[in-house]
């Protein structure tokens, strides 16, 4: 019986991880080729691609993200580079700060090894996300064009009020500090997250960026990063919402208003004015533990 249970565990998150993976691929990709296409001045420019895992991850862990942006990427004057970091390799539990500073120093090495003009892109997943939003604050953008920062089901807002099953604070204390430095930061018992959500040097450096893509899983089938915190929601977020048509039965896609009045003491507001493309996955009809019909499947509109 256990046997069977742990098995319906793994299916459950290799058929996640593969559905947002893929899903990953298609975005940052599809906005690549957007940009690209009304940019003339960075014609001849290397994209370096930095691929950033999560919490006791690994480089190998976003290998099928690396394979499928390769297999889309279309022909066009840009040389593209995909690197996967491995400055945190076995060192995941020592905090944001920490992790993020690793990995600018490792995006300053690879940098520093391509001849000619460098866009800049990174794709974090999970605690990979945070590293890469702390690494630009650090990295001296001179020479480099900022170009898709991409988060996959990252937690912006930390988990704190943000678990899959609602903890009391005290429960959050203890289990923010079996982890660490990094379940301090992430259960919000230092100011580590609010920093990140609402301070302008982390914010700035965000803006410079093309392109921001974040992608969550929704509808709960993720208990990791809940929806919530992983697309930054609050209770006054309120966007105009289209069905993605080349993949209308799994994703729907969200546009935050950078223009909008928005309440910079809130995080997920503070993020929002930013200019945000989030892409919500439901993979519901691919687990078998999730085989409610999906929404909005009668619907011919692209407005939901």
């Amino acid at each position: 019986m256990i046997r069977s249970h742990w098995k319906t565990i793994i299916l459950f998150h290799s058929l996640l991880f593969i559905n947002i993976m893929n899903t990953s691929s298609v975005a940052v990709t599809l906005a690549t080729q957007h940009e690209l296409k009304h940019d003339t001045c960075s014609q001849g420019s290397t994209h370096l691609v930095v691929l950033v895992h999560g919490l006791f991850g690994n480089d190998k862990e976003l290998d099928y993200l690396q394979e499928s942006m390769t297999e889309q990427q279309a022909s066009t004057d840009h040389q593209l580079m995909i690197y996967s970091a491995k400055c945190n390799l076995g060192k995941t539990s020592d905090g944001i700060e920490n992790g993020g500073r690793r990995l600018a120093n490792e995006v300053k090495d690879q940098i520093e090894q391509i001849d000619g003009k460098v866009l800049l892109s990174f794709v974090g997943n999970s605690l990979g996300g945070l590293y890469a939003r702390y690494a630009i604050t650090v990295l001296d953008f001179t020479d480099i064009t900022p170009f898709i920062f991409c988060t996959i089901a990252t937690p912006h807002l930390g988990v704190s009020n943000n678990t899959y099953i609602p903890l009391p604070r005290w429960g959050e204390s203890l289990i923010g500090a079996t982890m660490q430095k990094t379940g301090q930061d992430l259960f919000s018992l230092n100011s580590m997250i609010e920093d990140m959500g609402t301070k302008e040097p982390f914010l700035e450096r965000l803006r410079s960026f093309r392109k921001r893509i974040a992608l969550a899983n929704c509808f709960g089938t993720d208990f990791q990063v809940p929806t919530t915190t992983a697309a930054f929601l609050s209770h006054g977020s309120h966007y105009k919402h289209s069905r993605l048509p080349e993949k209308e039965k799994y994703f729907l896609s969200f546009e935050t208003d950078p223009d909008q009045d928005h309440d910079k003491d809130s995080m997920s507001q503070s993020l929002d004015a930013l200019g945000w493309t989030k892409v919500f996955l439901d993979v519901r009809n691919e687990i078998p533990l999730f085989s409610v019909p999906l929404p909005f499947s009668g619907s011919d509109s692209d407005e939901v």
